[in-house]
This record gives structure tokens, C-alpha cells and sequence, in this order.
């Protein structure tokens, strides 16, 4: 109902039931926080005409490194299943 809330208007019982369970649940005031944050980090985005959210390009991985796999990855088999740090 967080997400709908601020989706649409909700109905004042709606809004009611809402609001007296984020005055109780502690993780469902931080969610409808974060739900904020991302809403407004996003509308902010699209106004300044960032569109590119890739990131930064990363290097490639070495051909070189010992056994075709990058240090301290333990594999098995030839699945790439990581079973280790």
C-alpha cells in the first residue's frame, strides 16, 4: 500500500489504515523513506537529461590470470558455480 500511496491517492480509510501501521512497524516507515529517495533520485535524473545509468565502463578480465579465473574464486568443474570467496 506504500508504493500505491504514492502512486495514486489512496481513500481516507485507506490512508488511515496506512498510516497507523507505519506509526507502529518501524521497517515499513524506512521502506516508504526509501521509496522517497529513489522516486526523487529518479525524477531527478529524467529532469537533468541523465539517461546513460550504466555506469562506468570496467576493464576486461586478463587472459592471464592463472587458470582463467580471477584470484581467491574457487570454482568447480567447468559449471563457473562459485563455491568459495
Amino acid at each position: 500500500m506504500i508504493s500505491e500511496g504514492q502512486d495514486r491517492k489512496l481513500h481516507v480509510h485507506e490512508r488511515i489504515v496506512l498510516r497507523v501501521h507505519l506509526w507502529i512497524c518501524v521497517n515499513c516507515r524506512r521502506f516508504n523513506r526509501q521509496l522517497r529517495l529513489i522516486r526523487k533520485a529518479l525524477r531527478l535524473q529524467a529532469s537533468s537529461g541523465m539517461t546513460d545509468t550504466r555506469g562506468p565502463k570496467l576493464p576486461a578480465r586478463p587472459a592471464s590470470v592463472s587458470g582463467g579465473h580471477w584470484p581467491g574464486r574457487a570454482v568447480t568443474g567447468d559449471s563457473g558455480i562459485r563455491v568459495g570467496p
